[in-house]
C-alpha cells in the first residue's frame, strides 16, 4: 500500500503516512485526503478485517453492483421458493393419482363382482323357467295355440307402441277379444295381462288419438301476448309450409291456443286444431320446409301425441341416450337413432337403403 502515487494530491504516499486502499481499483489514498477519521482508519487497518472501503470514484459503480447482486439474489429465493411450491404440488397430485388408482381397481372389483352375481341369478331364473315350462301340459294342440296367441300378442303389443295408425291398434284390439277366453282358462298365464283392461287400454287409446287426428302442436315460439296474435303467427307458418293462400289457411285453421303455464324463459307449446284429418299429417310432412324459414327457424311442428305416445317416445329417448353411452364406453360408434316410433341404428338404416 506505500510508496504509490495518492489520485487525490498526486504525491508519493510514503511508509511513514497514514494511508488507505480502494477495495475495488486497488489505489491507495491519504487518509488526510480521503477525510477518514481516526476511528474508521483504524477497523479498516485491523487483521482479518472484513470491512471495505470504496473511493469515490468506485462507489457509484459499486453500489450499483451490489444493488443487482442484491435483485438477483431475491431472484434467485423466488425461484427456490416456486420450486418448493411445486415440489409439495407434485406430492398432492402423486398422492390423488394414487387415490384414484385405488378407486378404479375397486370399481373393476365391484363390476366383476356384479357380473358374477348377474350371470348366477340368470343361470337361476333360466333353470326356474326351465321347471315351469316342464310343467306345462304337453297336448301338441294346446301348446301349438298359446305359442301362437303368445306371438300374436306379443307382436301386436309391441306394434301398438310404436305405430302411428289407428289401423294398428284396431288389429291389436281384434285379436286380444279373441284370445280373451282362451287366456282366462289358463293359470299358466295368471299375473300378466288381464285381458279386459287391455280391451278398455286399447279402445281409450283408439278414442283418444281419432280426436287429436286433427291436429297438431307448435313448439319453441315465443310468447306474443294474444290468441290473435298467435293466429296470426301460426297461420305465417302454415302458410309457408302449406304453400296455400292466406285466406285458404284461415279457413282451415278452426282455433289456436297456449297450453300449460307461462315460463319466464320459453314460450308455451302452441296447439292448432284443424277442420279436416288430412290436413295436419300433411303439414307434418312438408314441416322441413321450416328450416329455410329464418324468421321461423326453431319452431318445430309435431303431432298432437297422446300420453300414451308421449311416454313411449320418452323411453325411446331414454333407451337411446342408454344405448349410445353403453356404445361409447365399448369404444363403438354412438349410431342409435330414433325414426318415427322405433330405435334403430345408422348402419342399419344404410344397409336396408343399399339393399
Amino acid at each position: 500500500m506505500k510508496d504509490k502515487e495518492c489520485p487525490k494530491c498526486d504525491s508519493i504516499c510514503t511508509s511513514d503516512e497514514k494511508v488507505v486502499q480502494c477495495s475495488t481499483c486497488k489505489l491507495n489514498f491519504h487518509k488526510v485526503c480521503s477525510r477518514i477519521s481516526d476511528l474508521k482508519y483504524e477497523v479498516l487497518n485491523e487483521e482479518n478485517s472484513d470491512v471495505y472501503w470504496f473511493c469515490k470514484s468506485c462507489k457509484q459503480t459499486t453500489a450499483l453492483m451490489l444493488r443487482q447482486l442484491a435483485n438477483v439474489e431475491l431472484h434467485l429465493r423466488s425461484i427456490e421458493a416456486e420450486r418448493v411450491e411445486e415440489k409439495k404440488e407434485a406430492i398432492v397430485v402423486q398422492k390423488l393419482v394414487n387415490t384414484l388408482h385405488g378407486k378404479i381397481k375397486e370399481l373393476e372389483s365391484c363390476i366383476n363382482e356384479m357380473k358374477e352375481t348377474h350371470k348366477q341369478e340368470l343361470q337361476s331364473i333360466s333353470e326356474t323357467v326351465t321347471q315351469m315350462l316342464a310343467q306345462v301340459p304337453q297336448s301338441n294342440s294346446i301348446t301349438e295355440k298359446f305359442q301362437q296367441i303368445d306371438g300374436n300378442l306379443d307382436r301386436l303389443n309391441n306394434k301398438a307402441n310404436i305405430c302411428d295408425t289407428i289401423e294398428g291398434l284396431e288389429e291389436r284390439l281384434s285379436v286380444v277379444e279373441s284370445c280373451r277366453s282362451t287366456r282366462d282358462t289358463m293359470s299358466y298365464y295368471q299375473g300378466e295381462i288381464c285381458p279386459n283392461d287391455l280391451v278398455a287400454e286399447i279402445s281409450n287409446e283408439i278414442e283418444e288419438r281419432r280426436k287429436r287426428q286433427k291436429s297438431m302442436v307448435i313448439h319453441n315460439l315465443p310468447e306474443t301476448g294474444s290468441r290473435s296474435d298467435d293466429f296470426d303467427v301460426v297461420t305465417d307458418i302454415i302458410q309457408y309450409v302449406s304453400e296455400e293462400e292466406r285466406e285458404e289457411v284461415k279457413a282451415r285453421v278452426v282455433q289456436v291456443y297456449r297450453m300449460g303455464h307461462r315460463h319466464p324463459n320459453r314460450g308455451r307449446t302452441i296447439k292448432v286444431h284443424f277442420n279436416s284429418d288430412d290436413f295436419s299429417e300433411y303439414l307434418l310432412g312438408k314441416s322441413r320446409r321450416l328450416i329455410s324459414n329464418v324468421e321461423y327457424k326453431g319452431a318445430v311442428l309435431q303431432k298432437d301425441l297422446t300420453p300414451l305416445e308421449r311416454l313411449h317416445l320418452r323411453k325411446l329417448v331414454r333407451e337411446k341416450k342408454m344405448r349410445n353411452n353403453q356404445a361409447t364406453f365399448n369404444g363403438e360408434e354412438a349410431d342409435w337413432i330414433i325414426r318415427g316410433r322405433l330405435l334403430c341404428r345408422k348402419s342399419d338404416l344404410f344397409l336396408e337403403h343399399d339393399n
